[in-house]
């Protein structure tokens, strides 16, 4: 059925989870710039870019899942999402690699150790919502979540 139109766009607790979200993998992002810039400026931003790009491509999943757990939601259907994800995710290795766009970009690649604690500094930050459990009790409003 429609979304009655006197109804927010957004509940409470979809704007938290989103929030919350959003904080951790920005948080995640900044301390791991902050602890790789001893080993230099590039390297540094690397590191952030790295976090930053893989914990968004998480998060597309993350807001298409809503509450229901991720792997109880069906697979995307359009073909723009089958496009755009791995550009981004081939967009991230480009330009860590590729010297003239890091050169652009002023980054540096990571170390295959850094690039695992990358992955699971994202992970941390949005992975939490794999389990489909809200941080916000919902309101019994007889609407089917």
């Amino acid at each position: 059925p429609p979304r009655d139109p006197a109804a927010p766009f957004l509940s409470r607790p979809e704007v938290l989870r989103s929030a919350l979200s959003g904080l951790l993998l920005t948080l995640a992002t900044l301390a791991f710039f902050a602890r790789r810039l001893p080993a230099g400026e590039a390297y540094a931003r690397g590191a952030g870019l790295t976090v930053l790009v893989l914990g968004i491509l998480l998060l597309t999943w993350a807001e298409r899942a809503g509450v229901r757990p991720w792997w109880k939601v069906p697979w995307p259907r359009t073909a723009v999402f089958w496009v755009v994800l791995p550009l981004v995710a081939a967009s991230l290795v480009l330009i860590l690699e590729v010297p003239a766009l890091a050169g652009v970009f002023r980054v540096a690649p990571l170390s295959p150790k850094d690039g695992a604690i990358a992955c699971g500094l994202a992970w941390a930050a949005v992975g939490w919502r794999a389990w489909g459990r809200p941080i916000v009790p919902f309101r019994k409003t007889g609407a089917r979540i």
